[in-house]
């Protein structure tokens, strides 16, 4: 009975997190459209997200930024929770705590409205930014190849990295096309189509390891058969 109940107190605490990090993503998606819809109005297809946290209302953007840092923190460690160690990958929560960090930085260092940045806080805007694309987008990848290794996880890992595989190969092009992608005004369309990649596989990942946690219980609880005969008294 203690167990029983240990266990459902542990994967009460799972879901609250997976439930924070949904209600982060929705949150952010709804404040952002709040931003663009204020003045001054930058254009979303030529403009990068960031020029919205500058101006009267850059705050809000602000906010958005240490909203989704957090909420990609708050993951790794549901992920960690609910996944046991088999199925980890520590390059990639490590490559998803970089992005998320990096999240965190440029929400209090101001980019530039010019392109190239022509200051010093605009420059570390710009480099933390891309730096952040692609570790994150690498990391999910990592992610997701991980959970190959682990039974009954749902959606299948097959299209979590089918997922991030795309992600990442778009994360390649937002950065490597960033100064012609810039000049013919397309800058923020495809940096926008990126984080909707991202926050989608976080999205997605989220809800299947809250189904899969109800089912199996969290990882702290759990641990993989290593022999056929272990296999054979699970059944």
């Amino acid at each position: 009975m203690k167990q029983v109940q240990t266990q459902g107190r542990g994967t009460s605490r799972l879901h609250l997190l997976l439930g924070t990090v949904i209600v982060g993503i929705v949150l952010a998606v709804l404040l952002e459209v709040i931003v663009q819809a204020l003045p001054p109005h930058y254009s979303p297809l030529s403009q990068s997200e960031s020029d919205l946290a500058v101006g009267p209302y850059g705050f809000l953007m602000a906010i958005n930024f240490v909203i989704r840092g957090v909420l990609t923190l708050i993951f790794l460690v549901a992920f960690m929770r609910a996944v046991p160690k088999e199925g980890q990958s520590r390059s990639g929560l490590i490559l998803l705590g970089v992005s998320a960090i990096g999240k965190l930085i440029i929400a209090f260092v101001a980019t530039d409205l010019t392109s190239p940045p022509h200051t010093i806080h605009g420059t570390i805007h710009a480099l933390v930014a891309l730096a952040s694309f692609f570790c994150g987008a690498l990391g999910i990848l990592l992610l997701s190849r991980s959970l190959r290794h682990v039974p009954n996880v749902r959606p299948s890992p097959r299209f979590l990295v089918g997922l991030a595989s795309v992600t990442l190969v778009w994360s390649v092009i937002v950065i490597v096309t960033v100064v012609v992608s810039t000049q013919i005004g397309v800058w923020g369309l495809l940096e926008r189509i990126f984080d909707g990649l991202f926050y989608l596989w976080i999205l997605i990942a989220s809800l299947g390891l809250w189904h899969y946690s109800s089912l199996e219980g969290t990882s702290e609880q759990r641990t993989f058969p290593h022999s056929a005969g272990e296999i054979e008294s699970r059944r």
